[in-house]
């Protein structure tokens, strides 16, 4: 299956499960900031769609052995959510 949003410019991403993990920069209003987005693997229907709390480093995602989403942020910040408890 392929999907798409044209208006997401993909930082990284990594695939967790049934879900596709993308971390990705928006411009509104000319304001740029980075959003994590967990997604639906087979048809990109979002379950979640976070404002991290400043810009991401490219690639700097990451996903550990017990479910937690992992972003490291450009200003040294490190950025974590969900997981199993």
């Amino acid at each position: 299956m392929v999907w798409s949003d044209a208006k997401l410019f993909c930082n990284t991403l990594a695939l967790a499960g049934d879900a596709a993990i993308i971390v990705y920069r928006v411009i509104d209003h000319g304001v740029l900031s980075h959003r994590l987005r967990i997604a639906e693997r087979d048809t990109g229907q979002t379950r979640a769609d976070v404002l991290l709390p400043g810009d991401a480093i490219f690639n700097g995602l990451c996903i550990d052995r017990i479910g937690h989403i992992i972003v490291a942020l450009q200003d040294g910040r490190v950025a974590c959510f969900g997981g199993r408890q």
